[in-house]
Order: structure tokens, then C-alpha cells, then sequence
């Protein structure tokens, strides 16, 4: 037999708090709208998320969390560098730092990067890489792959992570966007590697891609990573830093 009950509001009856809907072994259908609820909680009281009542959520349980932690982000506003000494530590094994829509101040500067073990009072981390680019003109010119002898760096600091980067195009629309995964930074036993891969525009209007692979040559914990360019200011660009768990 089907029945339906109308009703605006259950309550559960005496001092109790927990309202009971259905049996244990049963599914109970909910039709309509869904449940409005600001706290949700498992069969063991454990909230899985809270809710303002906005669609604000807080205190959201780690199963649903993304793999990719967002720790920080700064945006370059005629910037004569960009820093992070805080949040590089030992919460994880890789940090990714996405930068996007990076341009200079000054056409045809390189992006560069810094590495310090003291939160940056001092950025003398040395650094080994190798460095390869691929490009194609826009005006058609055949492309190449090749080994950039002049943009790597052997047991120094600072060391260039980009060709050089067009700033002079009207509108402003040269740019470029790379992606740095770091692995380790807080180990006080290995060198801290890392990778590079990055799009672009370069000042001769090529379009290349580039791609690093390196190491901060130090067996102490490292704790700041600056970029800044080759020549002038970083004109416009964000930058941010996540964890990967």
C-alpha cells in the first residue's frame, strides 16, 4: 500500500535530537529539492562538510579534498620581484608553481629563479641545468629543437628559466606560461630537483617551448624560491604555488 503524508515540519519527539527517517537495511528516497542541511554527518556523527548556510563550505573531509593543494598566489603588478618563503616545508613531497601569463617590463628579459635555505635573507643557492627549446617564427620560418648553451647554468645563481620573453607588442599581448614542479625542498639529506615545461611568445615574435630540468645544489632544507627578470621589472603575471599530496 502507498500513502503520502503531508506535512511542513518532523521533529523528532522529547529531548532527543536525532531524527530517525527509514530502517537500517532500507534506502530512503528523497525527491524534490534534495535535503537542506548546513552540517553534514556521517552514521558515526563525524561531519563530512559545514555549510554558512551560503554555500560557503568549511571543515570538508580530506576524502573529498583535490590532490592539488592551493598554498599561495601573488600577482607581478610592475613588480621588481616575485618571492615565496613561506609554505615550502616538509607537508609535502612535491610543489608545483604555476606561472601564468608572465611579461616583462623590458622586451626580450628572461625569467629567472632564485633559491635560498634562510627564507630568503639571501638567495646564493647554487643551481645545474639543462636547458632545451623548440620554436617556429610566425611568419612561417621552419622550426628547430636545440640545446640553449648561452641560457643554462653550471653550479651558479641566479639561472634563467625562459627564452626571452616579447614585452613590446601593441596591444600588450606577449606573454608566456610555464608550469615548475620542486620535489623535496625541506630534505636535509639530497639536492632539491626540478622541472620546467613553458610556452613562449618570444621577442622575435617565435613561438617556443621550453623545457628545464635542474637542481639546487644544497643538502639544507630549502625555503624560498624568488623569480624576477633578466632586465627590468616583471610588468604583469601570476603566480602560484601549490602542494601535491
Amino acid at each position: 500500500m502507498t500513502s503520502t503524508l503531508k506535512i511542513d515540519t518532523i521533529e523528532p519527539e522529547g529531548a532527543t535530537t536525532t531524527l530517525t527517517v527509514g530502517e537500517s537495511g532500507q534506502n530512503t528516497v528523497i525527491a524534490g529539492a534534495g535535503i537542506k542541511a548546513n552540517v553534514m554527518k556521517d552514521a558515526g556523527a563525524n561531519a563530512v562538510f559545514t555549510s554558512n548556510g551560503s554555500g560557503v563550505l568549511s571543515g570538508v573531509n580530506a576524502g573529498f579534498a583535490s590532490p592539488q593543494v592551493l598554498i599561495q598566489s601573488q600577482t607581478a603588478d610592475n613588480s621588481a620581484s616575485i618571492s615565496f618563503t613561506s609554505g615550502l616545508d616538509s607537508t609535502y613531497m612535491e610543489y608545483i608553481f604555476d606561472i601564468i601569463n608572465v611579461q616583462p617590463l623590458t622586451d626580450g628579459a628572461y625569467l629567472q629563479i632564485h633559491g635560498s635555505t634562510d627564507a630568503g635573507s639571501s638567495w646564493t643557492v647554487n643551481i645545474q641545468d639543462t636547458f632545451y627549446a623548440s620554436a617556429h617564427s610566425s611568419g612561417g620560418a621552419g622550426g628547430w629543437v636545440a640545446y640553449q648553451t648561452d641560457r643554462d647554468i653550471a653550479l651558479g645563481y641566479p639561472a634563467k628559466i625562459t627564452d626571452e620573453i616579447g614585452g613590446n607588442a601593441t596591444p600588450n599581448a606577449e606573454c608566456a606560461a610555464l608550469q615548475l614542479h620542486l620535489f623535496s625542498p625541506s630534505s636535509t639529506a639530497l639536492v632539491k630537483n626540478w622541472y620546467l615545461t613553458g610556452s613562449v611568445f618570444q621577442s622575435s615574435s617565435y613561438a617556443n617551448r621550453d623545457q628545464l630540468a635542474g637542481y639546487f645544489d644544497t643538502t639544507s632544507a630549502l625555503t624560498g624560491i624568488k623569480f624576477d627578470m633578466t632586465a627590468g621589472n616583471i610588468d604583469d603575471g601570476t603566480f602560484n604555488l601549490y602542494g601535491i599530496k
